[in-house]
């Protein structure tokens, strides 16, 4: 079962949490057979990242907009990521894209200072789960987005 942290900032669905150096907003969560959800997928990502789930199993992706919150580069990890299902156990990131100027951002975790990734976050969960909360935990407090 995933225990929160103690400290936490809680925000829903595409509201802005700007936290030590980084500002986060969750602007959707989409199970992977969404159209919308593939089409980003396939335009951002490559060939180590198929959209493919073992079986019983599916992919929701979640797409988080974050942004450097002061005048140099912030740390972003997706791996620091957890989607809490309504089964109440943590789910963690197996996968991450981003458009063009944000792929070698994700792939430093880190991001440049003055700008925004739109990023693409892929976790496995079985099928009869559903998505609580996005946890973003490398922020002090840590922050909390609610999905539903």
């Amino acid at each position: 079962m995933y225990v929160a942290p103690l400290h936490s900032l809680s925000v829903r669905l595409n509201e802005s949490a700007t936290e030590n150096s980084l500002t986060l907003s969750v602007t959707s969560a989409m199970n992977s057979t969404d159209p919308q959800a593939r089409s980003a997928w396939e335009t951002y990502s490559d060939t180590y990242a198929p959209l493919n789930p073992t079986e019983g199993n599916k992919y929701v992706i979640v797409n988080v907009s974050v942004a450097s919150a002061r005048n140099d580069s912030a740390p972003f990890r997706y791996t620091d990521s957890v989607l809490v299902g309504n089964d109440g156990r943590s789910y963690f990131a197996n996968y991450a894209v981003g458009n063009a100027s944000c792929t070698a951002s994700i792939a430093a975790d880190q991001l440049k200072a003055d700008s925004t990734c739109d990023v693409y976050i892929a976790f496995s969960l079985p099928n009869s789960v559903m998505p609580e909360q996005f946890v973003y935990e490398s922020t002090n407090p840590a922050v909390i987005v609610t999905l539903t």
